[in-house]
C-alpha cells in the first residue's frame, strides 16, 4: 500500500513538471505585450461628446410631451426625415435637428 502512495506522488510530480514546462513553452511563443503598440489610440471623450445629443423614439415622446404612437406616425409619414440616423437596427434622432424641425413647423 505504501508503494502505491509513493507511485501516486511520483505521478503527480511528473504531471506538475509537465504542466509547468508546457506553460513555459507556450509563454515563450506569445508576443511581447509589455509595450503599447504605436497604432493604439485612447478615447478620452465622454459618451455624450462621442455620439452627440441623440434620442430614441420613447425619449422624443417624453421630450415633446406626446405619445410614442404620435412620434411613430410622424416618422412613418416621413415628416421626421433628416432628423435621425440608423445605427444597426435602431434609429437615433438628433435633438438639435428635432428642435430645428419644430422651429420650421412653428414659424
Amino acid at each position: 500500500m505504501k508503494g502505491c502512495n509513493f507511485l501516486q506522488f511520483l505521478g503527480c510530480c511528473v504531471i506538475s513538471i509537465g504542466l509547468i514546462a508546457a506553460g513555459w513553452l507556450i509563454s515563450e511563443g506569445l508576443p511581447d505585450t509589455t509595450r503599447v503598440p504605436a497604432n493604439l489610440s485612447v478615447i478620452t471623450k465622454t459618451v455624450d461628446e462621442e455620439i452627440g445629443d441623440y434620442l430614441s423614439m420613447p425619449e422624443i415622446a417624453a421630450y415633446f410631451g406626446v405619445t410614442r404612437e404620435d412620434v411613430e406616425k410622424l416618422f412613418n409619414s416621413g415628416e421626421l426625415e433628416g432628423t435621425y440616423i440608423k445605427v444597426g437596427a435602431n434609429l437615433v434622432f438628433s435633438r438639435q435637428k428635432l428642435d430645428e424641425w419644430v422651429e420650421r413647423r412653428m414659424g
